[in-house]
């Protein structure tokens, strides 16, 4: 794994919230920690 610098991963972070916020409107009977999951998986490629 590499090392990011702070400013990366809040950048990254802030991918994954958008991510997440996006699944959550299109499936709002998911859980908070479903999608949470799902958009970690879609921003740093794990898919």
């Amino acid at each position: 794994m590499e090392n990011k610098t702070p400013e990366q991963r809040k950048e990254q972070n802030q991918k994954i919230w958008k991510v997440q916020a996006e699944l959550l409107e299109k499936n709002p009977r998911w859980t908070q920690d479903k999608a949470i999951c799902l958009a970690k998986r879609m921003v740093l490629g794990l898919y």
